[in-house]
């Protein structure tokens, strides 16, 4: 079992374990057993090859022995080919030798199912053939000159009908693609002028609409894929100010996010955004790499760290936010390939003079005390006090008063709240006590009454005068009253206001009336201070409720009878709907923003 060497036993990464110890270099490959709806993973062991079913990780079973060694694997969805030497042998059902594929002069290097029905093969000579594979004949045959076009790789994008993408190690630096037409011809669509140095990676976008390439001498090319055409063109490495000659070894790209990383021969690794036309570099890390060639890299799926290796036998996490090394694992033997998993929590590797591929488990994902921290030094504690936010951000904003509901919402419907509280049965009055001292009530609560001092006031005044002592004045009044006019006079009514219960509120405001002991002055008042409020875009859901009880309080009886406080009325009716109209146009305006960026179709 491969270990690691670093002293430090707190990494980010621990090993999980080792496959495929039993296998060589030939990539092995995935299919679905679907009579039992398992998958298998086949790999090659020189003349044979072993299926294992991966839910156990055990051999499942092992082919008849080759007359050479196995080169490729490949398979679709019902066979299995393997080629070993110049001939290609097509398995049915894993085990079952159904045919073999002779016409091949030279070893066959590359195999790739095209479909059901097809089958290309490359061999050493450069020779591309087509197989049909139900007859087992050669549907097509190209021959490529080596000098000009090297094959090195097939590959058949997903959302491709019938185009085939064939990549080339030649040093002048063209991308060509193949292309199968109706008329049974194989086309090859050349990008001429593609690049003017060996090609170092090549890669598509996440929508498979455009192709990121690079090439040793740092230009970096985004192309249309449909149309063929070069987007944007960028040259990264200025080789006037070096002494020495730099070039990029390596590039990977997280398609997600839009960056690319490269590595380049100075073991420096930068991290570039694609998606601007500039290809702007946003990060650089070139203190504390690695001291030997790189031979992988890695972004994590969330592209927040970025995982390098080099033949110093260290494998490297680098956080991209903070642009800072967070961790460093020593090995046995130099890591020359790495992968992670879609969700991130395992990491794959391959190993020098290794057979086998080594796992390791993410151990941030279940342990939060290796996190590392991106700040060596000590941090002291800052006391900080709770955030007090302002009553009022801006006066383009409509505030409200973040009080409960339960404190505005039902002033509207306190006659029915009463009647269906009110008791069923009559209240038994208890019988008067035989003694009583007379008392009124005020405002501070209850005054004895001299009954001597009366009779001397009943004989200075009038009849009407008596009557004044059935009319209490409110505390809203009495507040309104001894305040005088400024520009915190609305606040302070709210606030004042704020503090009684819903029944109170509803007194408060029917004393307003020159009936029940206020004045017409006071009642203009309470709307002139509502109007402030309203232009102070300040406890709007409480003004609305204020304004609704007070015209329904005295709309009917007082107020529709004086055409200067309608007048007034309407105004502020104006005013407080033209606030919600603006408001409501930007509410609007949001949703359907929102609607159309979750709904929208990038083409």
């Amino acid at each position: 079992m491969l270990s690691t060497t670093s002293k430090d036993q707190k990494h980010l990464f621990s090993s999980y374990r080792a496959l495929g110890l039993v296998t060589n270099h030939v990539p092995c490959i995935l299919r679905i057993h679907q009579r039992h709806s398992s998958h298998l993973l086949l790999t090659a062991i020189g003349k044979v090859f072993h299926a294992y079913r991966l839910n156990t990780l055990q051999v499942l079973l092992v082919s008849d022995a080759h007359p050479e060694d196995i080169q490729v694997l490949a398979s679709n969805s019902r066979l299995v080919f393997a080629a070993a030497g110049s001939t290609i042998y097509v398995y049915r059902r894993v085990f079952h030798l159904h045919q073999t594929l002779t016409d091949h002069k030279s070893d066959i290097k590359h195999l790739l199912p095209f479909g059901d029905e097809h089958l290309v093969s490359v061999d050493e000579s450069n020779t591309l053939r087509v197989w049909d594979i139900q007859s087992g004949s050669v549907y097509l045959s190209l021959e490529f000159n080596t000098q000009n076009f090297h094959i090195t790789s097939l590959l058949h994008p997903a959302t491709y009908v019938n185009k085939l993408l064939v990549t080339s190690r030649q040093d002048d630096g063209p991308i060509k693609f193949a292309a199968k037409n109706p008329s049974k011809r194989l086309k090859s669509s050349p990008y001429a002028t593609a690049h003017s140095f060996s090609l170092c990676g090549i890669s598509f976008d996440s929508l498979n609409t455009r192709l990121i390439s690079c090439d040793s001498n740092g230009n970096i090319k985004l192309w249309r894929l449909k149309t063929k055409t070069l987007i944007s063109s960028s040259s990264i490495i200025n080789q006037e100010n070096s002494d020495e000659k730099i070039t990029i070894t390596k590039m990977i790209v997280h398609r997600d996010s839009g960056l690319i990383a490269l590595a380049f021969n100075d073991y420096t690794i930068k991290i570039f955004d694609f998606d601007t036309m500039t290809c702007k570099c946003i990060r650089t890390f070139k203190t504390n790499s690695h001291k030997e060639e790189i031979t992988a890299l890695a972004f994590m799926p969330d592209a927040r760290w970025l995982l390098s290796t080099s033949l110093d036998k260290t494998m490297r996490i680098w956080d991209i936010p903070s642009g800072q090394l967070i961790d460093t694992i020593e090995f046995d033997q130099a890591i020359i390939t790495i992968a992670v998993s879609p969700n991130g929590d395992m990491l794959a590797t391959g190993h020098t003079d290794a057979l086998g591929v080594y796992l390791w488990s993410n151990r941030s994902m279940y342990d939060s005390s290796i996190i590392r921290t991106t700040n060596d030094v000590d941090n002291q504690e800052l006391l900080v006090g709770d955030f007090q936010s302002a009553e009022q951000i801006s006066k383009n904003l409509l505030t409200l008063s973040t009080l409960p509901e339960s404190k505005w919402k039902n002033l509207l419907v306190l006659d029915t709240i009463r009647q269906r509280n009110k008791p069923k049965e009559a209240i038994n009055i208890p019988k008067q006590a035989p003694f009583f001292l007379p008392t009124v009530s005020n405002l501070r609560g209850f005054v004895f009454i001299n009954p001597d001092d009366e009779d001397e006031k009943n004989k200075k005044q009038s009849r009407i005068h008596q009557i004044q002592k059935f009319l209490h004045e409110s505390s809203l009044t009495n507040f309104l009253d001894r305040q005088k006019a400024s520009s915190t006079l609305s606040i302070d009514v709210i606030s004042h206001l704020k503090d009684l219960g819903m029944a109170k509120i509803e007194y408060e405001l029917r004393c307003l009336s020159p009936e029940q002991g206020g004045s017409l002055e006071r009642m203009f008042k309470f709307i002139d201070i509502l109007n402030q409020a309203l232009d102070e875009k300040q406890n709007y859901d409480l003004v609305s409720s204020y304004l609704a009880l007070f015209i329904q309080l005295h709309g009917t009886s007082f107020i529709w009878k004086n055409d200067e406080l309608i007048e007034q009325i309407r105004k502020i009716q104006l005013k407080q709907k033209e606030t919600w109209l603006n408001i409501q146009r930007q509410l609007n305006t949001s949703i359907a923003l929102v609607k159309y960026i979750k709904s929208v179709t990038t083409i």
